[in-house]
């Protein structure tokens, strides 16, 4: 057997600095060790600008990350970067040996997208729509409910909004000079329709889009009580139909969850998407049962992916204006939601306050409610596909269907 070669120590030093030039050069673990230790902070602070470029975290470049409140979802080690709403997607990193990896389709949400649309302004927001924002903010319509006025000259208005003297005249202004031929609705939730009856009988236009909320017999009760019990339309569009004016045409689409007769409308001419409460990108949509159903709302989802609109204008909040990307952070998110519930289900049967406040620290007490009928939306959708089982108000882990 033929002895190794020792190259002397003058070949060592040049190979090594052709190396280094050439970015191919690594330490030997003898070399680590004479060297001062650093902390993961300070190597983060000395990064540099092409970290920077190559989409690397840099904290002297970003700041510290702002949490209007945070969720507790993720596993051990998970962090959210930011939260808005009850139920919200959110962009995450896991902590590993001092670095963050951030979820490219959640990362989403941490856009300019997330625009605070002003109530009372009337905004021009493309060539045949505006925006007027009514003056209706909570913590579930973030600044109010947002009609749109489309097209120029005869015009339709979607979403007329709640229940205000203040929305109406606005509308009314907003539309002087032209004629309104039609008052167009994505859903019966009061603050999207309730304004329609007053609208149809000021200025004598048809009330087109979602079917009537079916109420249940007797007084109205619980949830029932958010639907527009007065909503009247004078035409029902179903999946697929087509309502057009001059210069306008929108296509009905079918998209049950938030609500069951809840409807977004494509928008053939600027290949758009009204969205309603399905899709916002403030925040994403309670779905509350009965009327609310986790698994027609992910199949809506699912449905809204296959389709080419390149902007949505939602019922609240600014535009997503990188739609499918969205679509997929929305997907993801209520399945980690899914995979939270199911991880607390391991210790054992627990109620719905239960799995609450476990999965959801922290959160406002006034959307707690809120946050109870969404992880019951969750458990329903589990029952169903026999992952979780319930008897008595107490839910446990199920066995896999296999």
């Amino acid at each position: 057997m033929r002895e190794p070669k020792v190259r002397g120590e003058g070949q060592c030093d040049r190979e090594r600095g052709l190396q280094q030039r050439h970015g191919r050069y690594r330490q030997t673990q003898a070399e680590r060790l004479r060297q001062p230790r650093r902390s993961g902070k300070s190597r983060r602070a000395e990064a540099s600008p092409d970290e920077a470029v190559r989409g690397r975290p840099n904290r002297l470049r970003d700041g510290p990350r702002s949490d209007l409140h945070a969720l507790a979802l993720f596993p051990s080690g998970a962090r959210p970067v930011r939260v808005c709403g009850i139920d919200n997607p959110v962009a995450f990193g896991k902590a590993r040996y001092g670095r963050r990896r951030e979820v490219s389709d959640e990362s989403a949400i941490n856009s300019p997208e997330r625009e605070a649309p002003e109530a009372g302004v009337v905004k021009r927001v493309s060539e045949r729509v505006r925006r007027l924002v009514a003056p209706n903010p909570s913590a579930f319509t973030f600044t109010g409910t947002c009609s749109y006025i489309l097209g120029e000259g005869e015009v339709a208005i979607l979403d007329p909004g709640p229940e205000s003297d203040a929305h109406l005249q606005a509308l009314l202004a907003a539309t002087q000079g032209e004629r309104v031929v039609a008052i167009v609705v994505t859903h019966t939730h009061r603050d999207h329709s309730a304004l329609a009856a007053r609208l149809k009988a000021a200025i004598s236009a048809p009330i087109v889009g979602a079917r009537p909320h079916l109420f249940a017999a007797g007084p109205v009760q619980g949830l029932d009580g958010s639907h527009d019990r007065a909503y009247a339309p004078d035409l029902i569009l179903s999946d697929g139909e087509i309502f057009a004016i001059p210069g306008v045409t929108l296509q009905a689409i079918e998209t049950p969850g938030h609500a069951a007769n809840h409807l977004c409308f494509a928008f053939t001419q600027e290949n758009s998407l009204f969205s309603g409460d399905h899709v916002m990108a403030w925040s994403t949509s309670v779905v509350a049962p009965p009327d609310g159903s986790m698994s027609d709302y992910m199949a809506s989802l699912d449905k809204l992916r296959g389709r080419p609109e390149s902007i949505y204008w939602p019922g609240h909040g600014g535009p997503v204006t990188d739609p499918q990307r969205y679509l997929r952070a929305l997907i993801g998110h209520r399945r980690q939601r899914e995979a939270a519930i199911l991880a607390r289900l391991e210790g054992g049967p627990m109620t719905i306050p239960a799995i609450v406040a476990s999965v959801y620290a922290g959160l406002n007490p006034k959307l707690i409610g809120a946050a109870s009928l969404s992880t019951l939306a969750h458990l329903e959708d589990l029952v169903r596909r026999g992952l979780a089982v319930e008897e008595r108000g107490l839910y446990q882990k199920g066995r896999a269907p296999s």
